[in-house]
């Protein structure tokens, strides 16, 4: 009898999931490298292959959830897990966690995704001061908008507790207590706006300096890797940027021109291309 309750349990549950739209997906990898050496130094530190020397492989996991609700919005979430890397596998840890919410008018994310400006900034070239935050790991709150030629979003960073007393060796101290940072829960006000006129794009984008400024608490110091590379996100930018970019066609040619202020440090750029 134990065995048909179990049974039965579990054709409960698989019914109960499939109200709700699963998808799976997964990416396995398996190479060999033959040389891991330097291509290349830049300011004293050389550049290497992704790839290590010998054999390397690795496993991951992507799911994705989502389920049409009565008032027409869709609501769900996607995570991953990473199996295995180089190694035989291990305690699967759930990462990339997004929660979402949308319409054809609005939608809300929650969790490791884009901020507003990086979603709507369009560059013209190589440019210095547009260098808005990109994110790689931090828990974000974005909400979009769209409304006729209009596409806007706003996003913050969530500051979470973190132990400070304990550093990336496991050593209790007190190594980065003094890099939190303070202030309210919420942090670096991102926006994005991109409108259509005609055969014009214009997009505006916004993000107020952060209050790790002066700190490494989002991209860097979060503790070190055994190869000597800072953990951490390398795309956080704690500078006051402002921008904006006009784009058009014509005769099959694609113009942009756009201009960037760093405020935080001073220096802007302007941008032009032609494709």
């Amino acid at each position: 009898m134990k065995s048909i309750l179990l049974a039965s349990t579990a054709v409960i549950a698989l019914a109960g999931a499939a109200a709700a739209e699963i998808t799976w997906s997964a990416e396995a990898v398996l190479g060999f490298n033959t040389d891991d050496g330097p291509t290349g130094q830049v300011d004293n530190d050389f550049i290497f292959d992704d790839d290590q020397e010998g054999f390397y492989w690795e496993l991951d996991i992507d799911v994705t959830l989502s389920q049409t609700l009565d008032n027409g919005l869709t609501a769900g979430a996607t995570f991953g897990f990473e199996v295995a890397d180089e190694n035989l596998g291990q305690t699967l840890d759930g990462a990339d966690y997004v929660l979402f919410v949308e319409s054809e008018m609005a939608s809300l994310y929650f969790g490791d995704t884009a901020f507003a400006a990086e979603t709507r900034w369009v560059s013209a070239g190589d440019m210095e001061a547009d260098n808005f935050s990109e994110a790689d790991g931090e828990t974000a709150l974005r909400g979009d908008l769209n409304y006729g030629n209009i596409a806007a979003s706003v996003s913050y960073v969530l500051q979470s507790s973190w132990d400070a007393d304990t550093d990336a060796s496991g050593d209790d101290q007190n190594d980065y207590v003094n890099q939190l940072p303070s202030g309210d829960d919420l942090d670096q006000l991102s926006i994005g706006v991109t409108a259509d006129f005609g055969g014009v794009n214009v997009v505006v984008a916004y993000q107020e300096e952060s209050d790790a400024a002066g700190t490494n608490f989002y991209y860097d110091d979060l503790g070190t890797a055994e190869d000597g590379d800072d953990e951490g996100n390398g795309d956080f930018s704690t500078d006051e940027i402002f921008g904006i970019s006009v784009g058009a066609a014509f005769a099959g040619a694609a113009f942009r021109l756009a201009y960037a202020s760093n405020a935080t440090s001073g220096e802007d750029s302007t941008g032009r291309s032609v494709s």
